[in-house]
């Protein structure tokens, strides 16, 4: 494309359509069909579960696994055992995110994260609690 003076993409993908894929690259690798009958199969599963991006993840002994800072609780069919178990995590294009383990769907249930008082918030209570005493007094 250099040696033809393209400098953009627009101009790129206009000598790719109209000059290089029609007289060179389809020159070389086009093949004329052995039988005019189309041999098109309908995809027998679901794309939506293909497509999709795979994460394992090793469930701890309380029976939870973090997931975007966040903790989830891993429930499965009949009361499984998950401790110390590796799940899969399918995440589709919609940013669904569904758990598997040994081909079984898992229920994962958001858990409320404790939250955690700085040193300062701590040391203002112990120094509340001790002139509430003193008042007492």
């Amino acid at each position: 494309m250099r040696l033809k003076g393209i400098k953009t993409m627009p101009e790129a993908n206009k000598y790719l359509k109209i000059s290089f894929i029609p007289r060179q690259w389809n020159k070389l690798f086009m093949v004329n069909p052995e039988s005019k009958e189309s041999f098109y199969r309908p995809c027998q599963k679901k794309l939506s579960n293909i497509l999709v991006l795979k994460e394992y993840r090793r469930v701890s002994k309380d029976q939870t696994i973090s997931l975007g800072c966040q903790d989830h609780l891993v429930e499965g069919p009949q009361k499984l055992f998950l401790a110390r178990h590796q799940i899969e995590l399918r995440t589709d294009n919609s940013n669904e995110t569904q758990a598997y383990f040994a081909g079984k769907k898992l229920t994962l249930k958001k858990l409320k994260n404790p939250s955690r008082k700085s040193q300062d918030e701590l040391d203002t209570e112990i120094v509340l609690k001790a002139v509430q005493l003193a008042d007492k007094l």
